[in-house]
């Protein structure tokens, strides 16, 4: 029990920091998912990403059709049993999103994000993120989407198996998922 002398100040008082030093921890790595994904940050160039992973495997416009690295606007890696997708801008060939699906052949197939991977559980992402901004049904796939931190996880049978990060404007602060990334 704490008498209120100089030793019980100073234990309040490191108490304090450690939690400080958690909470600013956590805020950390909240902002920093909602920016980077892997070796990647959103806005980034084509410069970069080529020289961060090397020649893509694949490059296509947005309807899919082959076309020069230059002027595509999707690039595909297939690394470890995944493949990541990079989408850059129409104008000024920044990286708009990040998307990495597993292929089935490894858990490891995918950096993860917040404590979050491939082969992750339904339940670890609403418990490691809170419920979902957006939920909706595609084929025989989940999405759910966490606007604030442009998260959208693809989940088959309970399972995540697509991870991808979209620059967002607006549609609140990374912060509001500080709670329930804090409280597991």
């Amino acid at each position: 029990m704490l008498g209120g002398g100089p030793g019980d100040i100073r234990l309040l008082a490191v108490m304090a920091a450690v939690s400080l030093a958690y909470v600013g921890s956590q805020a950390y790595a909240v902002r920093q998912a909602s920016r980077f994904y892997s070796d990647l940050a959103l806005n980034i160039g084509r410069p970069d990403v080529r020289y961060f992973l090397g020649a893509p495997a694949q490059v296509a416009d947005a309807a899919g059709r082959s076309v020069s690295q230059d002027s595509a606007t999707r690039w595909f890696y297939d690394r470890d049993g995944g493949r990541v997708e990079v989408v850059f801008s129409d104008e000024g060939g920044l990286i708009e999103r990040i998307t990495c699906r597993d292929r089935g052949t490894s858990a490891l197939s995918c950096p993860s994000t917040l404590g979050l991977s491939v082969g992750s559980g339904e339940d670890k992402v609403w418990n490691r993120l809170g419920a979902p901004d957006v939920q909706r049904y595609v084929g025989d796939a989940k999405v759910i989407e966490y606007r604030s931190l442009g998260l959208r996880f693809t989940l088959r049978r309970f399972l995540v198996s697509e991870i991808e990060l979209e620059r967002h404007e607006g549609g609140g602060s990374p912060f509001d998922r500080l709670i329930s990334v804090l409280i597991p």
